[in-house]
């Protein structure tokens, strides 16, 4: 049962990392943005406060570029996630590397009930680093935590 948990919040997770992306880069042209092309890994980190519980699973994904435009390719959770792909796909960034686009919003998981999240994250030099908190009063809360080097 604790299982099926599990697999259901890390579902909510694929759902609310696509939210990170979209749109397209409005800053003049001309403008730098960090290099952020590369393949990734690192470790991922859940923590579910009413369960009293947290997990940390080994991650991996690549990153290719173009200008402020990336696509992130699935991110990949081993260990005591399994074997997860989660999708990511396409977005942009500012020139600080900052993850430009939603950084919050509900998700209606219609088995349990609706997810408020909010979310952030970036390319810090050679690392890729992203929060998601989701609570909900009818569901597990969890925060999700992602730091990865290239």
């Amino acid at each position: 049962m604790q299982r099926m948990k599990f697999l259901f919040v890390l579902g909510v997770v694929a759902l609310l990392v696509t939210g990170c992306g979209g749109g397209s880069p409005t800053s003049p042209s001309g403008t730098q943005y960090p290099s952020v092309a590369g393949s990734y890994t690192g470790t991922t980190t859940l923590v579910f406060p009413e369960l009293n519980q947290s997990v940390s699973c080994p991650t991996s994904t690549s990153v290719t570029q173009s200008g402020g435009s990336i696509n992130m390719a699935p991110l990949v959770l081993g260990g005591a996630c399994g074997t997860l792909s989660i999708p990511v796909g396409a977005g942009t960034i500012d020139t600080l590397g900052a993850l430009q686009g939603s950084t919050s919003g509900s998700y209606n998981e219609p088995s349990c009930g609706i997810y408020n999240w909010t979310g952030s994250g970036g390319f810090f030099g050679r690392d890729l680093r992203m929060s998601i908190n989701a609570t909900s009063s009818t569901c597990f809360n969890f925060n999700m935590t992602m730091n990865l080097s290239r």
